[in-house]
């Protein structure tokens, strides 16, 4: 029996070890020039924790009110931290979601007015009210973990069973306590608080891996839409075209099937820099995306090639049925009516456009898009606002 209860304060130690190294950690990932929303909130939790733990453990040499109260709020705390950081990584946090540290008032008063009692009752009383207000919150981060949740979010998914785990270990730390026949106080020799002990050394462990994850996963993904998507018009860049398109001669070259291209090019758009300033040249862009990907198939890849050009791979479709589209989309962007935000002052826009089809001697990207170009080239030749098709493909139409 001495050795278990030497484990059982053996374990707190550790834990508190493995908090430190966590809190230390995620501590050194603030000092990046990106981090993860959140992760302030998450070194704060972590910190907390690690401090809670010390005060649980020095009950051996301080009152035990003091390192109840002082140990279980901190512990408390850490989890309000850790549920208000996945609310700000989650982009839901706001300054409201701070009133749930007016549960920490109140757990206070009830812990100390149930620590100046020694007998049993009081101590399986305060044990059931620190077990169902850290399940509480633990269910709050669960649900937020999993609400709306990607399937590649494994970070996630990793933290969400933790804090699941964490309730089923508060479950069995109240039910043991209340019901089987077991010493209840923390540092007792018996296997419920050897489990228990493991139990947070577990969590606290795995919590921080997932955390970790979680930023790295964040990283990751923030990474990929730099490189895949147009930071003003949300819509694919030129890399991600050049990507994409690989994808696309592999399947259409394997098939025999056609696809088609468009280069768009805003008919003088410095003119409208120049008149209306960038802001407002700006908005025409993100307009002019938001209308053509309006107006595609789910299937077509439509790019932001450059400046005021943009580029729209049309998958199985044959040089006729593209001219047709094409035709309907300049209309419609001639329809579309601008107003400069230097005055209520509206203008309009023409665009010119250039096609081109793959063929079975000209399916790259590059040289569909070299003879997309020579037909743009003609259409601002030949006036501007109007669609061209490369003279090469006519035959095709």
């Amino acid at each position: 029996m001495q050795a278990l209860n030497l484990d059982a304060s053996t374990i707190m130690v550790a834990n508190i070890m493995i908090g430190f190294c966590l809190t230390i950690l995620l501590s050194f990932s603030l000092l990046d020039h990106i981090t993860c929303p959140g992760m302030r909130f998450w070194s704060l939790s972590f910190l907390a924790w690690t401090i809670g733990l010390v005060c649980m453990l020095s009950r051996m040499y301080i009152p035990l009110w003091i390192s109840v109260c002082l140990g279980i709020s901190l512990i408390v705390t850490g989890y309000s931290l850790m549920w208000l950081g996945i609310l700000q990584y989650k982009k839901t946090y706001s300054k409201k979601h701070l009133r749930v540290f007016f549960i920490l008032p109140v757990l206070i008063i009830l812990l100390w007015l149930l620590s100046l009692h020694s007998n049993d009752i009081y101590f399986s009383l305060r044990t059931s009210i620190i077990a169902i207000v850290i399940s509480l919150l633990s269910l709050l981060i669960f649900s937020e973990l999993i609400t709306r949740r990607k399937r590649n979010e494994t970070g996630r998914l990793l933290c969400a069973i933790t804090f699941f785990v964490t309730v089923l270990l508060m479950i069995y730390r109240m039910v043991s306590t209340q019901y089987l026949d077991v010493p209840i106080k923390l540092f007792d020799a018996n296997s419920s608080n050897i489990i228990l002990m493991f139990g947070m050394g577990f969590t606290l462990l795995v919590t921080g891996i997932s955390v970790l994850i979680i930023s790295s996963q964040w990283l990751q993904n923030r990474l990929y839409v730099h490189a895949t998507y147009d930071a003003l018009t949300g819509i694919y860049n030129r890399y991600a075209l050049i990507e994409l398109s690989e994808t696309l001669e592999l399947t259409a070259n394997l098939s025999s099937k056609l696809w088609s291209l468009i280069i768009l090019d805003i008919d003088h758009f410095k003119a409208v820099n120049d008149r209306f300033g960038h802001p407002t040249g700006d908005l025409v862009l993100q307009n002019l995306a938001q209308e053509i990907k309006k107006t595609s198939r789910h299937c077509d890849i439509v790019s932001r090639y450059g400046g005021e050009e943009f580029v729209i791979i049309l998958p199985d479709c044959n040089l006729s049925d593209a001219a047709n589209w094409a035709e309907k989309l300049r209309i419609k962007i001639e329809q579309m009516e601008f107003i400069s935000e230097h005055g209520p002052v509206s203008f309009h826009i023409t665009v010119s456009m250039g096609i081109a089809s793959a063929t079975q001697d000209s399916w790259k990207l590059a040289q569909v898009l070299g003879r997309a170009d020579v037909a743009l080239y003609n259409a601002k030749q030949s006036g501007r606002n109007q669609v061209k098709i490369d003279q090469a493909d006519m035959f095709n139409k």
